[in-house]
C-alpha cells in the first residue's frame, strides 16, 4: 500500500511539475515540439515538490496548512463525526509528512503513520472523500496558496484520499 501511494504520488508530482515547471516562453513553447527527457522530468518534479514546501514557508507554513485542514475537518458535518481528536492530530501530522516527503525533506514527524494509514478505517465513502478534498482545498485558500501550488498539492493528496474510500 505504501509503495503504491508513493508511486502514485511520484507520478502526480511529475504531472504537476509539467504544469508548474515550464521554462519556455509561450511563443517558443508553441513552435517547439521536443519533449523533456525522463531525467529532466524527474528533476523538474523534485523541484516542484521542493517549491511547494518552500512556497508555504517551510515547516511553519506547512503546519499552518495542516491546522487549517484539521479545523475544516472538525467543522464538517460529514467528517466531524468520523475524526476524534487523536485522529485529527494524526491526519494533520500525516499531511505534513506527505508534503515534506514530496519535497525531498525528511518527514518531520517520525513515528507517525502516513496519510493513507491515518485516513484508512474511518468509513469514508466517496462523499466523505469529496468532503475531505474540499476541506484541504479550503485550507489552501485559507493560507492563501496560489493556484499552481494548490493544484500541485491536490494532485499529491487526492490519490491518497481516494485510495481510502470504502466501496
Amino acid at each position: 500500500m505504501k509503495a503504491m501511494t508513493r508511486i502514485a504520488g511520484s507520478l502526480l508530482i511529475v504531472a504537476a511539475a509539467s504544469s508548474l515547471g515550464c521554462s519556455k516562453s509561450a511563443t517558443n513553447a508553441m513552435t517547439e515540439t521536443s519533449k523533456p527527457t525522463s531525467t529532466s522530468a524527474v528533476t523538474t518534479a523534485m523541484e516542484a515538490g521542493k517549491g511547494l514546501f518552500n512556497y508555504l514557508g517551510g515547516l511553519p507554513g506547512v503546519n499552518r496548512l495542516a491546522e487549517a485542514f484539521g479545523l475544516n475537518i472538525a467543522k464538517s458535518p460529514v467528517l466531524g463525526k468520523l475524526f476524534d481528536a487523536a485522529a485529527l492530530t494524526a491526519t494533520k501530522l500525516g499531511l505534513v509528512n506527505e508534503i515534506a516527503k514530496a519535497s525531498g525533506v525528511a518527514p518531520p514527524n517520525p513515528g507517525v503513520a502516513d496519510l493513507a494509514t491515518t485516513l484508512g478505517g474511518r468509513g469514508l465513502d466517496q462523499a466523505g472523500v469529496a468532503e475531505l478534498n474540499k476541506a484541504l482545498s479550503s485550507a489552501a485558500d485559507q493560507v492563501k496558496m496560489g493556484e499552481p501550488e494548490k493544484t500541485a498539492m491536490m494532485m499529491l493528496v487526492e490519490p491518497i484520499t481516494t485510495s481510502v474510500a470504502t466501496k
